[in-house]
This record gives structure tokens, C-alpha cells and sequence, in this order.
């Protein structure tokens, strides 16, 4: 039997893979925070190299109209101070208090991707019936009941680092 020469086989080196790794992450990055509202910072986090810390905080607000007509506002993420929702007897609205901060933390860095239709079922579940709880009839009143709209805001400092700045960023109607 004659032994027969291998054929060289070609091999992708490890070492293209453990370099286009971090390659192809930081080129996905880029593009999305040129597509989208995302900041540097998050993400992958390669702006950290590449940037000084924006010196900004992002607030997601409800907003819209109370039963009288006025504005109000009301602050998911961070949640609104205002509110105890520990003290809420009912779990499932306490669940549903606890489900619009994290809609609200996630939008907050991707506000393209806001679920408009879990914030409504989320706002229904806490208005479904009428309940004798006390706490939970307060949050009720801070909350928008009309025009109901999502808004996420960028309060900056300004350049010369003597005042704050709100921008909105994104604003999304609530169905």
C-alpha cells in the first residue's frame, strides 16, 4: 500500500475569529447609534473609549391629561418618588407599577423599541377596578388618564457647565 501525500488543508486560524469578533461588535455599535437614539455609552460601551462621559442622565416620563384637563407628568425610570408602590395591597397592580419602570428603563436607551401596547395593558390593569386601597388611589391621580404619551427626556449640562438642559429625545403616543 502506497501511502499517498496529504493535501494541505487550510484552516481558519483562531486567531482571525478572536480579532473579528471585537471588529464586527464595534462595527454593529456604530451603526446603531447612528440609527438610533442610543447613546455611546451603551450598548457595547465603545464610546467610553472614544468619549468623555456626556455629563447626561435620560428620564422616561408619562405624560398628558388628569381628569380635569391639566398636564401632568409622571417619572417611570427613575420611578416616580412620589409613589410607595410597596404599599399597594393588590399584587397584580403593584406587578404592573413594577412592569412600566422596567418598559420604561429599557426604553430609555432604545426608544425606537418602546412597547406602546404593554404600557396601555399595563395602565389598564392598574385602573381595572375600583379598589379601596388608599395608596393605589393616589397613584392613580398622578397618573395621565387622556393624550397619554411616552416621552423620554436628556437632561444634560451645557457647555460652560453652569445650567441643566432637557431635551426631549423621543415621545411615543400610548394607544
Amino acid at each position: 500500500m502506497t501511502d499517498l501525500p496529504e493535501s494541505p488543508r487550510r484552516r481558519f486560524p483562531l486567531e482571525y475569529i478572536v480579532v473579528g469578533v471585537p471588529i464586527l461588535v464595534a462595527l454593529l455599535h456604530l451603526v446603531m447609534i447612528q440609527s438610533s437614539s442610543q447613546t455611546r455609552w451603551k450598548g457595547g460601551g465603545f464610546g467610553m473609549y472614544a468619549d468623555p462621559h456626556p455629563n447626561s442622565y435620560r428620564v422616561v416620563w408619562l405624560v398628558g391629561e388628569d381628569e380635569d384637563g391639566e398636564d401632568v407628568a409622571f417619572s417611570l425610570d427613575p420611578f416616580d418618588d412620589r409613589v410607595r408602590y410597596k404599599r399597594i395591597d393588590a399584587p397584580s397592580r403593584r406587578v404592573a407599577l413594577r412592569v412600566l419602570h422596567d418598559i420604561a428603563e429599557d426604553s430609555k436607551n432604545f426608544p425606537e423599541r418602546t412597547n406602546a401596547g404593554a404600557i396601555r395593558a399595563q395602565l389598564e390593569t392598574l385602573r381595572a377596578t375600583e379598589d379601596k386601597d388608599e395608596e393605589l388611589q393616589r397613584v392613580l391621580k398622578l397618573l395621565p388618564l387622556a393624550e397619554v404619551r411616552m416621552r423620554v427626556t436628556e437632561i444634560s449640562i451645557n457647555e460652560q457647565y453652569t445650567a441643566l438642559e432637557a431635551t426631549p429625545i423621543h415621545e411615543v403616543a400610548i394607544p
